[in-house]
């Protein structure tokens, strides 16, 4: 069973339950000389799987999302605060299907920022569908590679340089787990027919194609875009075209 309609491709076959948001081509990329994450990439990654799972996606008795919104599925922006902490940001992609997305989003000084450009997770859900069993972690990363062989036309700018080649590095976690709250983002029909119950899914693992910025300059307006497609039978098409517009805010600790 694929639904395409939900999140770009979340694909509940007897391999688990698949969730596609975004990944890159073969290459990768090393990060710039200068300032460096505070934590590796991949613990980066699983952190953010982590951070936009764990938002709630209220939803109606048809299914249909209400707001306040996922930042996967919000169109404006205005939910980009949603569970951050730290001195990391975590910006969104979209669902894959819905097209483009332009959002505004608040920032504060001294936040680095980090995204996906396009990026694959698949976890562990025995059960969901009906009959799915346990899963390894060779099992849910047998996906994942032709996922990222699929996906073609990388393209990131930051206040209109592309960065592309110098910021855009292919990242695959160690296995990690994911906590869902009752109403999530994958709705109330991914299981046949019914939700995803709340709780916590493990292992889950994830390979695409990542960006992290240092922090950008205060008091100022900065546009980042980025977009990428790809997508394979098992995760169906994704296709990534997303432009944020990032006011950075003064934080003062007097």
């Amino acid at each position: 069973m694929t639904d395409v309609r939900i999140i770009g491709g979340i694909a509940g076959i007897a391999m688990g339950l698949t969730m596609l948001t975004g990944a890159s081509s073969a290459d990768t990329f090393p990060l710039p000389p200068g300032p460096q994450p505070p934590r590796p990439l991949p613990e980066l990654t699983a952190e953010w799987w982590q951070w936009v799972y764990s938002i709630p996606q209220p939803y109606d008795a048809s299914g249909a999302f209400l707001p306040p919104y996922n930042p996967l599925s919000d169109s404006s922006g205005a939910n980009c605060m949603a569970g951050q902490r730290g001195s990391v940001w975590f910006l969104a992609g979209t669902n894959g299907a819905t097209g483009p997305a332009t959002r505004t989003c608040s920032v504060p000084e001294g936040a680095s920022i980090f995204f996906p450009v396009i990026s694959f997770v698949n976890f562990n859900t025995p059960g969901c569908p009906p009959g799915t069993p346990n899963m390894t972690v060779r099992q849910l990363r047998a996906p994942l590679q032709p996922a990222i062989d699929s996906v073609k036309a990388i393209f990131v700018t930051v206040d209109g340089a592309d960065v592309t080649k110098t910021l855009v590095k292919l990242v695959q976690t160690l296995p990690f787990e994911l906590a869902f709250p009752a109403q999530n983002i994958f709705g109330p029909q991914i299981c046949n027919g019914t939700p995803l119950l709340p709780g916590i899914y493990s292992p889950a693992v994830s390979e695409g194609y990542y960006v992290w910025l240092p922090p950008l300059t205060p008091r100022t307006t900065h546009t980042i875009s980025f977009s990428a497609s790809g997508g394979t039978s098992f995760f169906g098409p994704n296709v990534q075209n997303v432009t944020y517009k990032i006011v950075v805010e003064p934080v003062s600790l007097k």
